[in-house]
């Protein structure tokens, strides 16, 4: 039930350690997962994703919330029943996997570990309660969701323009994951299609809307925050 690293293994702690072992491991992982066209870093909407590949990880904390993921764990295995074998959903953060060690993500559920830049303050508050869905924006492109991502030029644009930018890595439940074409604002779960239910949204890059609009990064949406533990605190120096 717990990860074999873990320190204590009980439901009831929740402890922030020091894990100098992953700095070099996910400061190649923040390198190297940017998108081709997007060169040394981009600039979107939402902020500035710049300078990532040359990007030195300062610090790093890992996560252990046993009320989070007794959560997790327990929606994990309701997915593996209900779900058995999904269509796969890429992320380019899974293509590295050894960078992980003693992790064997279940690909038959999609789960997979994703950005999610913030704030120092944000990154510690849902380190301690998990991702609040009274948080999440209604008019978001997609919905009231969580939002990850596999490129760390998207993750980094969320981050404040501070001297340490800060990450959560996730470890996300995409399950049986919608392929939308379609933004989907107001949306609080996942759309039904032809009878046919989802566990959350992958808005892949390229055009949507009937060609009207460009989603530029991948993004990956849940709606329900056991299907996300936030498993690492990245410390990031650009």
């Amino acid at each position: 039930k717990f990860p074999l690293y873990w320190k204590k293994l009980d439901t009831h702690h929740c402890d922030f350690l020091e894990n100098p072992f992953m700095i070099c491991r996910l400061q190649s992982l923040i390198r190297e997962s940017v998108r081709i066209e997007c060169g040394v870093g981009c600039n979107g909407r939402d902020g500035d994703g710049g300078g990532v590949k040359s990007a030195t990880v300062t610090r790093v904390l890992r996560i252990e919330n046993g009320p989070l993921w007794e959560n997790y764990w327990a929606r994990k295995q309701k997915m593996i029943k209900d779900v058995n074998k999904s269509k796969r959903v890429p992320a380019k953060t899974m293509e590295q996997t050894f960078i992980f060690p003693n992790v064997q993500p279940n690909e038959g559920i999609n789960e997979l570990f994703l950005f999610h830049g913030t704030s120092k303050d944000s990154a510690f508050s849902i380190a301690k309660g998990g991702f609040d869905p009274s948080m999440a924006h209604l008019a978001g492109m997609y919905g009231a969701g969580t939002y990850a991502a596999d490129y760390s030029c998207k993750s980094m644009q969320y981050t404040p323009q501070d001297p340490i930018r800060v990450f959560i890595i996730c470890r996300v439940l995409m399950g049986r994951a919608y392929p939308s074409k379609k933004t989907l604002q107001y949306y609080k779960e996942p759309p039904e299609e032809n009878g046919r239910t989802y566990d959350s949204v992958y808005a892949k890059e390229g055009l949507i809307n009937r060609g009207s609009q460009f989603q530029t990064h991948n993004e990956y949406v849940t709606y329900d925050p056991d299907q996300v533990y936030p498993e690492y605190i990245v410390f990031i120096r650009l």
